[in-house]
């Protein structure tokens, strides 16, 4: 009996430790279970979170290719045949090449005063005398520049008895004499010369021609006859 008396008075005594003891134990076993069972929950979602993020991370940096719409049967469908411009099958039609005309040029601007003659006599005032006028004259002021009727190359200058300083071009099937010039020649022979290149100037040096205003007297020659050099020039 004393026994149990004992063990009464000790839980009247340390009752009260006994039972806060009691209750910081259970509180710290509570908080340990709940500790440990949340914990991987957590993981798992901080995973979850981790994984979403780097996915958008990833589709972030590559190049996002666009949709086809529509259907695929309805898209057109190209051929190495269909890619050239020329068909092997049709012909094409080829535009002819066109050959551009010799270019001849008037050798001055001036009208004609004296027009060639052919075998046909004329009267020839400063001769005084009838005779065949074997060029065309043109006319235009002392000192206008004398240009070449077309490409050539100059195979004479001279000085001719009759119609003075003389430059002679040989312009293809035709030999051009251009006479009546000043003795201020620009050119030379063995010099090749362009349509409208420039050979001399107008001066007076045709004995022949004195009594009509100054001009140029342009004969030209086909086979060594002389031809018409108007008919030459409006080609």
């Amino acid at each position: 009996m004393k026994k149990g008396n004992s063990f009464v008075s000790f839980l009247a005594r340390n009752g009260f430790y006994i039972v806060l003891f009691l209750c910081v134990a259970a509180v710290g076993t509570a908080g340990y279970v709940l500790f440990f069972q949340k914990q991987p929950a957590e993981s798992e979602n901080d995973e979850a979170v981790f994984d979403y993020e780097y996915q958008d991370f990833v589709e972030s940096t590559q190049t996002k290719e666009p949709k086809a719409t529509g259907n695929i049967e309805d898209a057109p469908v190209f051929s190495e045949t269909e890619s050239q411009d020329v068909s092997e099958d049709e012909p094409q039609d080829i535009e002819p090449v066109t050959v551009t005309e010799e270019l001849y040029v008037a050798p001055v601007s001036g009208e004609v005063i004296f027009d060639f003659s052919g075998d046909e006599l004329v009267f020839n005032r400063t001769m005084d005398d009838w005779r065949v006028h074997s060029g065309t004259d043109y006319a235009a002021d002392l000192g206008t520049q004398v240009k070449a009727i077309t490409d050539g190359e100059v195979t004479r200058v001279y000085d001719d008895a009759l119609l003075g300083k003389t430059v002679e071009i040989v312009h293809g099937e035709y030999t051009a004499r251009y006479s009546n010039l000043s003795d201020a020649v620009t050119v030379e022979p063995g010099q090749a010369v362009a349509c409208g290149a420039v050979i001399g100037c107008i001066g007076d040096t045709a004995t022949a021609e004195t009594n009509e205003q100054a001009h140029l007297h342009l004969a030209v020659l086909c086979d060594d006859r002389y031809v018409d050099p108007s008919e030459i020039i409006g080609k």
